[in-house]
C-alpha cells in the first residue's frame, strides 16, 4: 500500500524537445548524457522499495500534413526532474531545449495521440545482459536522423517511444 501511494507521486509530462538544426555531439557526449540522466531519476534502493523507480522516455512523434511529415521529439519524465535533464541536455546540445525556448518555464505539451491502434514492442534477440550496439560511427548518418526519416516516409500517424528505466548498481554488476 505505502508503494502504490508513493508512485503517485510520480507525476509525469510530456515535454517537446526544441532541438537546434546545427548542435552536434559525439557519441561519447551523447553516452555521457545518457548515463547522467540515469544518475538524475536513479533512486537508492530503500527509496526504490518505497516509492518505486521513475523512468525516462524518449518519443518520437510524426504526423503527417499537407507539407509533408510534422515531427515532435518529446521526453516523458516526473516533472520534478526537468530541470535537471533540462541542463544536462543544454551542457550537451548548447542550443537545444526541454519544454521551454526562451524562458525557465517547463512547460508540458498537450499532443493528442490519437492513433494508438497498433502496439509493435520490439526486443533484442539476445538476453538483457548483452548490450545493443552503440557505435555508430560506421553509418552514413546518424541513427535518430534515419528513424526520423523512416517515420516520414511511411505517411501514417506513428509515435516510437524508448523507455529507460535505472536499475540498482548491485544488478547492474550481476548482469554485466
Amino acid at each position: 500500500a505505502v508503494r502504490l501511494i508513493g508512485r503517485r507521486r510520480w507525476r509525469y509530462r510530456r515535454y517537446a524537445i526544441a532541438p537546434y538544426r546545427t548542435d552536434d555531439a559525439t557519441p561519447e557526449q551523447v553516452l555521457a548524457l545518457f548515463q547522467d540522466w540515469h544518475q538524475q531519476i536513479h533512486q537508492r534502493l530503500h527509496r526504490r522499495l518505497l516509492f518505486g523507480q521513475p523512468y525516462l522516455a524518449l518519443e518520437e512523434h510524426a504526423q503527417p500534413t499537407d507539407g509533408g511529415a510534422e515531427m515532435t521529439m518529446t521526453i516523458v519524465c516526473p516533472e520534478q526532474f526537468v530541470a535537471a535533464l533540462d541542463g544536462r541536455l543544454a551542457a550537451t546540445y548548447p542550443h537545444s531545449r526541454i519544454g521551454h525556448a526562451f524562458t525557465r518555464r517547463f512547460e508540458p505539451l498537450e499532443l493528442d495521440i490519437s492513433w494508438r491502434h497498433a502496439i509493435v514492442r520490439l526486443r533484442k534477440r539476445r538476453g538483457f545482459t548483452a548490450t545493443v550496439k552503440t557505435d555508430t560511427r560506421e553509418f552514413d548518418q546518424p541513427v535518430i536522423e534515419a528513424q526520423l526519416a523512416a517515420m516520414a516516409a511511411c505517411g501514417h500517424p506513428m509515435t516510437v517511444q524508448t523507455v529507460f528505466t535505472p536499475t540498482f548498481p548491485a544488478f547492474e554488476r550481476v548482469a554485466r
